[in-house]
């Protein structure tokens, strides 16, 4: 388990960091939106999950909160990124 999340942990990151093909102003901006709104989405579940889960599932959402923000902001950006191509 533990090197399945290192891994999963160390992937994420490298996916947040990698450059893209065009690396523009539109697409650093973009980048800096995303993390906020990854940011500001995970500490909302956090907040809520805190008040309503108890006991062992506790433990299972601090552990998906270690992935959250970097797979949220991964949709997020790359969905904006996509959308921006098709216009």
């Amino acid at each position: 388990d533990e090197l399945a999340l290192g891994l999963c942990i160390a992937g994420c990151l490298l996916l947040m960091f990698s450059r893209e093909k065009v690396e523009d102003e539109f697409v650093q901006h973009q980048r800096l939106l995303s993390l906020q709104w990854a940011v500001l989405v995970n500490y909302v579940i956090l907040f809520i999950a805190n008040w309503l889960v108890y006991d062992t599932n506790f433990f299972y959402v601090m552990t998906f909160n270690l992935i959250a923000i970097p797979l949220f902001f991964l949709l997020r950006f790359h969905w904006i990124l996509w959308r921006s191509n098709q216009n």
